[in-house]
């Protein structure tokens, strides 16, 4: 078994448990990350990850 096939395997074992708290924090990188790459200001009116999602306030 190569290194880079035991790095795989380490990372497809992995879980992120999404939460609300996670995702409030990730909303404005993502809408940051959109926005430069389109030259837009972009906002999300919601965004769901996994089984959670979160609305704009």
């Amino acid at each position: 078994m190569t290194n880079q096939h035991m790095l795989y395997q380490e990372v497809i074992s992995m879980r992120i448990e999404m939460t609300e708290e996670k995702l409030l924090k990730l909303k404005p990188i993502f809408e940051s990350i959109l926005s430069r790459k389109y030259g837009k200001q972009i906002k999300f009116t919601s965004l769901t990850m996994g089984k959670v999602t979160i609305f704009q306030k």
